[in-house]
């Protein structure tokens, strides 16, 4: 599924210029990174209706990437609150269910939220969102808005086979119930011998890896890809290393010219060119750096440990150098390509993504990368004797001490997981709390 690139815009005179420190602008961040989400551009402007207006035009126009515009701040009472008539003056079509949704969520939490002016809509195939400037009203907000956010975008981007697969994923239960086989019968009418063969721990890993499906693709950034599986095989754009490299400090030469005086012509150093040196002619070195290139016409490397300086100019640059040691051809030089070749396969499909794959795909050249989109967990605890942790205990109670682990152990192996809370014994009540949006429960 292709990724929804977000650009936050905070609205403040006083963060704007300093004097104080912008915290709903990064606390939306975070909550957008948890749900994959790409934060594109983030910027602060003053309460100026000009500037906000010019910002949210420049992001919005054809072609800029910005699928999701939230601006946080100015949508108050204040003479100074202006973020909602500049977002008029931008917006082509006004989207007031996601304005009332917002409002809505607010009034739960607070009577003052129906003191909000914000607007929300369409400029291009951007969607401009106003948030309140408070972290509480801003975040609260966005977690409103999120679930439609997807899916908004690819109606935007006229995606149709995508918005079809949203449209159809409704009308089913995507929790990835196999069928309840539970039996609710009353206790004295239950089987007190368990009425499911006992299975290897061969046959029982089979069973569940043959229930279990694959995961939508989505193409997230190389910076944002450490946790994720690739869902294909990952080939190098370019060749690594992409021009022919030194392996030491040295004299790039001719190995035909033998040993003995040679005219330091010029000196490369990593990152530099090699376009614009003339070839080398007969006695004429270049001083190279290791993983430094070396200039055209020359075939091998002397090490600087096989020569000594015979004249230096005021600068102590090298004019001529001596050079003790005959060269072999190709010594010391790392051809193009010899690390990774171009459409070389790096990864394979499969692979987790942690630090030294992450390296690999960027030594690669790749930008983006294909990957498995990570399941929403949702952790529920069962038992009418579960307290949540932190609360006080009633008699007959326990702390729930294994919601608290298994969200951490998700957390450890980079999955997001929700707190679903506690739920009585009854498979009818726990059933209800699987919310359909989590794909393992």
């Amino acid at each position: 599924m292709p990724v929804v690139n977000v650009a936050i815009l905070t609205v403040s005179d006083r963060c704007s210029c300093g004097e104080a420190e912008d915290k709903s602008g990064p606390a939306l961040k975070q909550i957008l990174l948890r749900e994959e989400f790409v934060v594109w551009k983030e910027d602060c402007v003053a309460d100026e209706a000009n500037l906000i207006e010019e910002k949210l035009r420049e992001w919005s126009k054809q072609g800029s990437h910005v699928d999701v515009i939230l601006t946080t701040g100015g949508t108050g009472f204040a003479p100074r609150d202006v973020t909602p008539e500049a977002t008029l003056r931008v917006v082509e079509r006004l989207c007031p269910a996601i304005t009332t949704a917002m409002t809505v969520a607010s009034l739960k939490a607070t009577s003052l939220a129906m003191l909000s002016r914000s607007v929300s809509g369409i400029k291009n195939s951007s969607l401009i969102i106003n948030l309140p400037g408070s972290v509480k009203g801003a975040t609260e907000c966005l977690e409103t808005v999120l679930p439609c956010l997807q899916h908004a975008t690819d109606l935007m981007r006229d995606s149709k086979s995508l918005v079809e697969q949203t449209h159809s994923s409704m009308k089913q239960n995507s929790v990835g119930m196999l069928g309840s086989k539970v039996n609710d019968l009353k206790v004295t009418s239950r089987s007190r011998i368990s009425p499911w063969p006992m299975v290897s721990m061969h046959e029982a890993t089979e069973i569940v890896m043959n229930s279990v499906t694959t995961m939508e693709v989505m193409s997230v950034p190389l910076s944002a890809a450490l946790g994720y599986v690739t869902s294909k095989d990952v080939a190098a754009v370019e060749n690594l290393p992409p021009f022919r490299a030194s392996v030491k400090d040295g004299y790039a030469v001719h190995s035909s010219s033998g040993i003995g005086v040679f005219k330091v012509s010029s000196a490369l150093t990593a990152g530099c060119s090699v376009e614009e040196l003339p070839d080398l002619r007969e006695k004429e070195c270049v001083r190279v750096n290791t993983g430094g290139p070396v200039p055209h016409g020359a075939d091998a490397v002397v090490q600087v440990e096989d020569t000594f300086v015979v004249e230096a100019d005021g600068d102590g640059n090298e004019i001529l150098v001596n050079i003790t040691k005959q060269a072999a051809p190709n010594q010391d030089i790392r051809p193009v390509g010899c690390d990774i070749a171009r459409g070389e396969y790096v990864l394979p499909i499969f692979t987790e993504i942690r630090s030294a794959e992450q390296g690999i795909l960027a030594a690669a050249g790749a930008t983006f990368v294909s990957v498995f989109r990570k399941p929403t967990v949702a952790v529920l605890s069962t038992g009418n004797e579960l307290v949540p942790a932190g609360e006080e205990l009633r008699p007959g109670t326990v702390w729930d001490s294994n919601m608290t682990t298994l969200r951490s152990l998700l957390a450890e192996n980079g999955f997001q997981s929700y707190d679903m809370g506690i739920a009585k014994d009854t498979w009818a009540r726990r059933r209800l709390q699987c919310v359909p949006t989590y794909q393992l429960i």
